[in-house]
């Protein structure tokens, strides 16, 4: 997580649970408690036969985005990350169930035996953000059969702090020709924000929430670089390719607010 200081952040892991099996398949950490010899997480999520296949943390409180695949559904949650009260945004029914096989001696990648073993049927939602003020949320993700989709909802948050209720635009862009971009690691999305959305401690002042300043543009990768995209008016509004290298793809790092993007080349430049 990322909020203000001075709360408390946390480390989110999402796997796979057990076949035929309710299992822990999202556990959440204080960092705080990282350093422990004996590290217990704050809270966890358990589910049938179920795979996180997505998650991002809220910017200004300790809440988390996150979807759940199990077998021939899908849900999308936005949960406390110290309670995981979960309410739900989404739930999608798939015609295929992302367990291929439900024999106990089915082969699992890696040859070994039993246990889940992944189709390739759709995962899914696969890529989560949250604007800088936490009024949006957006999310790419493979629905039945190819298609994809990239889709937003609107949040709002009470004066304490805690969500308070949703609704989900119409402006739902879809797909067969691929996703619309890349999934990146654990982001693949970032927001990017001309202005801090940090208040000064000092100044006593509070950062406005359920409101975004300006116009939101969000930086993604694509397969020859990253593309900066306006979300009001769902174009692209610049291209940066990836710098040139002999072998694969360059090593980039990108800031938590989506304002720098640096890369490095084959002749030891960086570029920012």
């Amino acid at each position: 997580s990322n909020q203000p200081p001075p709360q408390r952040q946390f480390m989110a892991v999402g796997t796979a649970g057990a076949k035929r099996e309710e299992d822990d398949i999202l556990k959440v950490f204080d960092v705080a408690d990282l350093s422990r010899d004996n590290v217990a997480p704050t809270s966890q999520l358990r589910s049938v036969e179920g795979v996180v296949t997505a998650m991002a943390f809220a910017n200004t409180s300790p809440h988390i985005a996150f979807c759940v695949r199990e077998r021939a559904v899908h849900r999308l949650f936005i949960a406390d990350a110290e309670t995981l009260q979960l309410t739900k945004l989404e739930e999608y029914n798939h015609d295929d169930p992302w367990i291929e096989s439900d024999q106990e001696n089915a082969p699992q990648r890696g040859g070994r035996r039993g246990g889940i073993t992944s189709s390739k049927a759709a995962p899914g939602i696969t890529s989560l953000a949250f604007s800088p003020e936490d009024s949006l949320l957006v999310a790419q993700g493979e629905y039945n059969k190819g298609l994809h989709k990239f889709s937003r909802w609107k949040l709002s948050w009470n004066e304490q702090g805690d969500f308070d209720s949703f609704s989900k635009s119409s402006k739902e862009l879809e797909t067969e020709d691929g996703p619309f971009f890349l999934n990146s690691g654990s982001k693949s999305i970032w927001f990017s924000s001309n202005k801090s959305r940090r208040a000064n401690p000092s100044s006593g002042q509070q950062v406005p929430k359920g409101r975004d300043p300006g116009v939101l543009r969000v930086l993604v990768r694509v397969r020859d670089g990253f593309s900066v995209v306006n979300l009001n008016s769902q174009r692209e509004e610049h291209k940066i390719k990836f710098l040139k290298t002999h072998h694969g793809v360059p090593e980039y790092a990108i800031s938590n607010d989506g304002r720098w993007l640096m890369m490095g080349d084959d002749n030891g430049v960086a570029y920012i």
